[in-house]
């Protein structure tokens, strides 16, 4: 499905942004009468979402419509990036810098962290 009359909706800002003018969620999002609006952007000035994808926010703004800001990644990837990570070619890293090898992340259940920020935190609750 494409939305014909997207572009009515946005405004550009100083960051290169386009912001949806149109209601929000309670998370933020844009919405229209079928999706959210960063969603339907992409599918209709990129093209199809591939199957198991999601629309992420490359500059991190909920309300943006800009096609270059938008990409589909995993959920997996996804949920890292709304965590703060960053990834450099195939390598994450927290959202302090730190490179999340296999070494340095810490799995508890479904969370996870770097374990640099962890003992750090341990520090600084022991003072």
């Amino acid at each position: 499905m494409r939305y014909s009359n997207l572009d009515s909706w946005v405004e550009p800002d100083a960051n290169d942004c386009w912001i949806w003018l149109g209601p929000l969620n309670e998370d933020g999002y844009g919405v229209t009468s079928y999706n959210t609006a960063h969603v339907a952007a992409y599918i209709t000035w990129v093209g199809p979402i591939p199957p198991g994808m999601e629309v992420h926010h490359k500059c991190e703004v909920r309300n943006c419509l800009n096609p270059d800001h938008l990409e589909a990644v995993t959920h997996q990837d996804n949920t890292r990036y709304s965590r703060g990570w960053t990834k450099k070619g195939d390598v994450w890293f927290c959202k302090f810098k730190h490179e999340m090898t296999f070494e340095n992340t810490r799995w508890k259940g479904r969370f996870v962290e770097c374990r640099e920020c962890h003992n750090e935190r341990k520090r600084q609750s022991r003072r």
